[in-house]
């Protein structure tokens, strides 16, 4: 009898310690008959299943940062709102928040262009 491994659902031996596709660790315990194998799952349980989402703030905040960057901070609400669903997305410690900082940082650099902008045309 074979068993599956639990990342990429190929077909391993039973006293495999590593899976000879990915090289990912296998657990010595046989899943329970009522849970699904990976081969019976499909991709979308397979991909969420170990995955941490990420925040909706977070792509919010990457969005405005984009456009704010674009726009050379010209229309300046982007920054704004780039900037307070940046710090709500790195507030949310459940989900993952790498566009939440990329986002933050892209409006700040942007009110930073803006700022710098006025003085210039003021001087």
């Amino acid at each position: 009898m074979s068993k599956y491994c639990r990342t990429c659902g190929a077909e391993i031996e039973d006293n495999a310690v590593f899976c000879d596709e990915c090289g990912t660790r296998q657990e010595m315990q046989q899943p329970s008959k009522n849970m699904p194998t990976k081969r019976q799952m499909n991709d979308t349980d397979i991909y969420t299943e170990n995955k941490i989402k990420q925040s909706g703030f977070g792509i919010a905040s990457f969005v405005f940062g984009i456009i704010s960057i674009i726009t050379l901070g010209v229309f300046y609400f982007p920054e704004i709102i780039g900037i307070v669903f940046g710090i709500v997305g790195i507030k949310d410690k459940s989900k993952k928040h790498g566009m939440a900082k990329a986002g933050l940082i892209m409006s700040i650099v942007s009110t930073i262009i803006l700022i710098l902008l006025f003085v210039i045309v003021l001087v």
